[in-house]
């Protein structure tokens, strides 16, 4: 059985939807499967469904939902998922079959690859993670108290992720293809700065050096109307090398490769 909350809740097993109709419902597999192998308590479910407005037998209504959603579960083909204790339940699913979990891992190998210099596996790696996502974060428990951490946090790695995906890509000279993605995600944050200096410098590097320069002018408008603020230095920086046409913002070219040993028996 699969999970997925990188967008509206969709639960799936062998490829065939499994739905989940009642919102309650819905929500009590969301909060089981944000802490997926762990037990939460019935006080916490309690809290986190309801908060200060719970139904006049919590405890009763709790366990009506629980039956509900492991009747679903069981309709799929593994058994046992949701688990009793006796201070509340744990969802037992592999990490494998929730796609936060497949997407944490993803950016996580990315990352190693990065440090170490694999920045073709960083890339696809990267690309791995972000293709879990179907849109935001929790998208059916918007406003929901218990999804607005989670969200937040998985929001953030995945913009993180995006930007050092670009990193990666321009540092392997794939310019070209990354402007229409650079110009899209600059739009969609137009005050987080790294996305408007990837884009220059994509541009830059594809020859398009005037555009490079008016993306500078266009978002010192976007600041100023909405902040009342300059850029930052480091695009003020690439801004200043771009008019320079300085070579350091050049691609660098690949280390040549180490000759092949010589395979010389011995006298």
């Amino acid at each position: 059985m699969d999970f997925r909350l990188l967008g509206p809740l969709a639960v799936a097993a062998q490829d065939h939807p499994i739905e989940v109709g009642r919102a309650k419902v819905r929500a009590l597999l969301a909060i089981l499967l944000l802490r997926a192998n762990d037990v939460v308590t019935r006080d916490q479910l309690v809290d986190q469904l309801w908060g200060a407005r719970p139904p006049g037998n919590p405890r009763a209504t709790l366990h009506s939902h629980v039956a509900l959603l492991r009747r679903l579960l069981e309709s799929g083909t593994d058994r046992d998922l949701l688990v009793t204790h006796p201070v509340g339940y744990s969802l037992r699913v592999p990490a494998e079959r929730i796609d936060i979990a497949r997407f944490e891992a993803a950016v996580a190998d990315a990352d190693r690859s990065r440090s170490a210099g694999a920045l073709d596996e960083a890339v696809a790696a990267y690309e791995r993670g972000l293709g879990e996502w179907r849109g935001p974060a929790l998208a059916d428990f918007a406003g929901e108290e218990f999804a607005a951490a989670p969200a937040a946090r998985l929001e953030e790695l995945r913009r993180v992720a995006a930007e050092r995906r670009i990193d990666a890509a321009l540092a392997l000279g794939r310019h070209a293809q990354l402007v229409p993605d650079l110009e899209a995600l600059a739009v969609e944050e137009p005050l987080r700065e790294q996305r408007w200096g990837h884009l220059m410098l994509a541009l830059y590097r594809t020859g398009q050096a005037a555009d490079a320069l008016a993306v500078y002018q266009r978002l010192r408008r976007t600041l100023a109307d909405e902040l009342g603020l300059e850029p930052g230095p480091r695009l003020a920086q690439l801004h200043e090398a771009i008019l320079r046409q300085d070579p350091a913002l050049d691609v660098a070219p690949p280390a040549p490769a180490a000759p092949p040993a010589l395979d010389v028996a011995p006298p």
